[in-house]
């Protein structure tokens, strides 16, 4: 995974006074790995740690911060 998506995340989620957290990371990591869009259900299926209702407010996030 490139450094650098990671970095970008970081510095947009920083712009919007939020965390880059191990949840939001691996979030990041299975839409990356995946190099197409993916519902729900999929990043549910793709990694097992992350919780339903923490993926839902993650996406959130992560999708202000733009």
């Amino acid at each position: 995974m490139p450094a650098d998506l990671h970095a970008t995340v970081a510095a947009l989620l920083a712009d919007a006074d939020q965390r880059y957290t191990t949840a939001r990371r691996r979030v990041v990591a299975v839409l990356e790995a995946a190099r197409r869009p993916l519902s729900t259900a999929e990043i549910l299926d793709a990694d097992r740690a992350l919780a339903q209702s923490s993926l839902y407010r993650n996406l959130a996030v992560l999708e202000q911060a733009g």
